[in-house]
């Protein structure tokens, strides 16, 4: 799964991805522990809840002043990632043992279709105010 991701960088990430990739040999044993520990606690270390969150036009034809025509977009790290993709699965391969079936005409990718829609980071700042 490590191997098979993107190569991406997020400024939050402690090495950058393509090391980490050069290296997971070495780091392999540490990322299973955390994951692990993660799925045990039902909770990500501090280090990994964090996200950088811009705003990105929704399309380029609409107006740049008008705060409605954004979306927020979360720069979430490496390794959160692997550790939410580890979770999809197990619960894609579950649900699927269990009788359920993929839903049909979804336009969320594969790995994301189980999950609920939940607040993103830029909507719950902003209601924080």
């Amino acid at each position: 799964m490590v191997t098979e991701s993107q190569t991406k960088l997020c400024a939050l990430d402690p090495i950058p991805t393509f090391l980490l990739k050069e290296c997971i040999d070495i780091l392999l044993p540490f990322l299973i522990a955390m994951i692990i520990a993660s799925l045990r606690d039902d909770s990500l270390p501090a280090s990994q809840k964090r996200a950088i969150v811009s705003p990105l036009l929704k399309k380029p034809s609409l107006e740049p002043s008008e705060m409605r025509n954004y979306r927020s977009a979360s720069n979430l790290t490496f390794v959160s990632k692997v550790v939410e993709r580890v979770i999809a699965s197990q619960l894609t391969r579950y649900l699927q043992s269990h009788g359920y079936s993929q839903p049909t005409g979804s336009i969320t990718p594969p790995r994301r279709r189980y999950f609920v829609s939940c607040p993103t980071p830029m909507q719950q700042s902003m209601s924080a105010e």
